[in-house]
């Protein structure tokens, strides 16, 4: 059994493809995504650091992927990475700050919006992006 989480990307109907590079890293094969056009794409930046510390996977033999195919592998980690044992307050809380995330990664494939206001669910991108970040960076001491 295997749930998808579909992510709304009517706003962007254009279909977006990205080409998949192999790499070697800690002894295994493992896909990286590249870049298809110059400038930010923090989307591609969480799903690389996903791809590497084994947390998301997309097929070896896959020569390209979608926007539509990063989102829902994105949207898939955040619902099955959710803590056990929570209390209902902070299940609820904990559901909707994914519900938010989930909702605003397709922003994500043009740049980072950063808000002044740094509304609750900035901080939560924000976090959820650095903590993923330090656990690569001591794992692997690049």
């Amino acid at each position: 059994y295997q749930r998808r989480v579909r992510v709304v990307t009517t706003l962007y109907p254009i279909i977006m493809t990205y080409r998949l590079k192999k790499i070697s890293f800690q002894n295994t094969h493992v896909p990286i995504i590249m870049q298809n056009e110059n400038g930010p794409c923090p989307l591609i930046a969480i799903c690389n650091i996903l791809l590497l510390q084994g947390k998301i996977r997309i097929h070896t033999d896959f020569a390209s992927t979608t926007f539509s195919e990063l989102l829902s592998l994105i949207g898939d980690y955040l619902m099955e990475s959710k803590p056990k044992l929570l209390s209902e307050s902070d299940n609820l809380n904990y559901e909707s700050n994914t519900n938010d995330v989930i909702n605003m990664l397709p922003t994500l494939q043009f740049g980072l919006d950063m808000n002044v206001r740094f509304t609750k669910l900035v901080i939560v991108l924000l976090f959820f992006f650095q903590l993923q970040v330090t656990k690569l960076y001591q794992n692997n001491r690049f």
